[in-house]
């Protein structure tokens, strides 16, 4: 995990943010995501709480806000999606979950 704050700067993935940040699993758990770097993301606050509590809770601006970086900053992520999910499934995915078109903003 220490790779991976640094690699995220140790700042939330939505808002920038740099205390009081938990992980998030990008593909729950319950959706058969792993504990894996590709899967895992920083969010301020816990599930209930900042970026992640409005994450959690469906907000669509947080959402969108999370997806965009994804497709921005996150390839080891999106492969991972696609590799789990398969290719048209990921794409539905990403556009329910994070509001977020993958088959256009991955540039594939």
């Amino acid at each position: 995990m220490r790779r991976l704050h640094a690699r995220g700067g140790g700042v939330c993935a939505v808002c920038g943010r740099s205390t009081g940040l938990s992980l998030e699993h990008i593909l729950s758990r319950g959706q058969g995501g792993d504990d894996v770097e590709a899967n895992l993301e920083w969010l301020c606050g816990s599930g209930t709480t900042g970026c992640h509590g409005r994450l959690e809770n469906e907000d669509a601006e947080t959402r969108r806000r999370f997806g965009r970086h994804l497709l921005r900053k996150r390839q080891d992520s999106i492969d991972y999606l696609r590799a789990k999910l398969g290719e048209v499934e990921s794409v539905e995915w990403m556009r329910r979950r994070l509001l977020a078109d993958l088959a256009v903003g991955s540039g594939r």
